[in-house]
């Protein structure tokens, strides 16, 4: 008897009981699904327009080359970048697309390139761009290999020269600076491992106009350089160590950053921005920054951002190869997508917990 009420029970909620997961799966469907449509201003008709469609949240990418000056795209309700070019022309925004089939419209209109100069031919991979001119070198190499490259004229076709001086250090980094371009030069002490460091206000032909010895620098550590409010930091590679030169006549202050409570999350970035320090953390931080994502799996990253003497952390599940402050409570990221391109993220970090912007 009781068997029967149950199978009565299920021959009249049968519909019920059926129908609400269908129910719930149709409206998950629905609130992830909308459609983007693009409108492109100023393009030529009857020319070729090619449209690529961006996913940042999984880095896959749509194109679609076509002749027609606006398309229509079914997406995933995502944040996307959008890329338009026809020619030398093109137009990049970003939009976030809404769920429940909500169409999204955009109109790019199409510029051509504002500008681009030849610099130089065949660089080192360290550069900086001087006054207008190129100059590059092997990294940690000797200051006198720093290269200049000279640009072409009408007349004549762009070469290098090395720098004319007889600074024998090995150059860590040089910035643009309020100070003017600052170079921070290594020197290895006598019989020793340990290190004696420099810097240089550059002049004319990266010749020094100014030198000091830096104080306050851990003579074991190897230090590089970034700039900081009126002057720059020097900071050592294992980030333990950070110090503000006001000027190259000041004493330094120290700078403490705070670092995330995991031991096992380590800093491996770090990056200024006028009065701003982002610091970039991760538990794969001996992962090189473009590592295939795949093979670093999941990875819990903390970017710190020091300001006013104050620290701000925020956690994130990617590994970042770029992290910067770019803007008033505004966070800059980039990482490698699984295909391999660029992925940016821009945060508003005005609360406790950033909010995407794109």
């Amino acid at each position: 008897m009781e068997g029967y009420k149950v199978l009565e029970f299920l021959r009249k909620h049968i519909v019920l009981i059926v129908g609400l997961p269908l129910l719930l799966f149709v409206v998950v469907f629905l609130s992830g699904r909308g459609s983007l449509y693009i409108d492109v201003k100023s393009g030529t008709s009857g020319q070729e327009l090619t449209y690529n469609i961006l996913n940042q949240s999984n880095g896959k990418s749509n194109e679609v080359k076509t002749t027609k000056s606006s398309i229509s795209k079914s997406v995933k309700k995502s944040n996307y970048e959008i890329l338009v070019t026809q020619g030398e022309k093109s137009a990049w925004t970003t939009v976030k697309s809404g769920g429940f089939f909500k169409k999204t419209r955009l109109s790019v209109e199409l510029k051509p390139e504002k500008n681009r100069q030849f610099v130089g031919y065949n660089p080192s991979y360290c550069m900086n761009y001087i006054g207008q001119v190129l100059t590059s070198y092997t990294c940690d190499d000797s200051f006198s290999n720093i290269k200049i490259h000279v640009p072409a004229t009408a007349n004549q076709a762009t070469y290098t020269m090395n720098v004319s001086t007889n600074v024998q250090g090995n150059v860590r980094g040089i910035i643009n600076t309020q100070l003017g371009p600052v170079a921070l030069v290594r020197f290895f002490l006598a019989d020793s491992d340990a290190s004696a460091y420099a810097a240089y206000v550059l002049g004319a032909g990266l010749l020094p106009a100014q030198t000091a010895t830096l104080s306050g620098l851990n003579p074991d550590k190897v230090y590089d350089i970034q700039p900081y409010k009126n002057g720059f930091l020097a900071y050592s590679d294992d980030f333990s160590d950070v110090k503000y030169y006001a000027s190259l006549t000041t004493s330094p202050e120290s700078v403490s950053i705070e670092k995330p409570g995991n031991t096992n999350i380590k800093p491996y970035l770090l990056r200024t921005m006028g009065d701003s320090v982002v610091l970039a953390s991760s538990d794969k931080a001996e992962f090189e920054a473009r590592s295939d994502p795949k093979a670093i799996g999941k990875v819990n990253s903390v970017i710190a951002v020091h300001k006013d003497g104050k620290t701000k952390q925020f956690s994130f599940n990617r590994q970042f190869v770029s992290a910067e402050a770019c803007g008033n409570n505004k966070l800059c990221l980039l990482n490698t997508a699984n295909n391999d391109k660029m992925q940016l993220f821009v945060y508003d970090i005005g609360d406790d917990t950033p909010k995407q912007l794109f």
